[in-house]
């Protein structure tokens, strides 16, 4: 059914509900970039923290390979959240756009409800290799916490 087609109550009704998805989904986008701008810091500055502890620790040793692979996955898990981010953040500009585009396509009486409900929830299909990735990144998180804390334990 079209919008010029509708009631003007069922037309408010309709206008009301893209307002209020047209905020949800700009609320989104902007609280993912945050995040993401939070979320990177505080893994960046807590791995460098822990590996300048860890190389602190064990100061005069000569065994800094331990150190260096907590480094690296520190490091590498940094990058995996930075992909998982950046992904959310170009996926939250995608479905604010294609809501922006196609909303006013509705209004104007272009295309049925049903059809912008279609093409947001195309344009809102997630895929799964972001949860793969993310869940990388706490495995690497993991495991250079655990070689951190091994080598801080056998320091101590």
């Amino acid at each position: 059914m079209k919008f010029t087609d509708l009631k003007s109550d069922e037309q408010l009704f309709l206008f009301t509900r893209i307002e209020e998805q047209s905020k949800k989904v700009h609320g989104e986008s902007l609280s993912s970039i945050e995040a993401a701008i939070n979320y990177l810091f505080l893994t960046n500055a807590g791995g460098a923290v822990a590996t300048l502890s860890l190389l602190a620790a064990t100061e005069g040793k000569n065994d800094k390979i331990g150190p260096f692979w907590a480094l690296v996955f520190f490091c590498v898990g940094v990058g995996l959240v930075g992909v998982v981010k950046s992904f959310r953040v170009s996926y939250f500009a995608k479905c604010s756009k294609s809501w922006g585009i196609e909303s006013p396509r509705f209004l104007a009486g272009e295309i049925s409800w049903e059809d912008l409900n279609a093409k947001y929830e195309t344009a809102a299909k997630e895929p799964t290799w972001p949860y793969v990735v993310g869940y990388s990144s706490f495995l690497c998180l993991v495991a250079g916490a655990a070689i951190g804390f091994y080598l801080l334990k056998s320091a101590i």
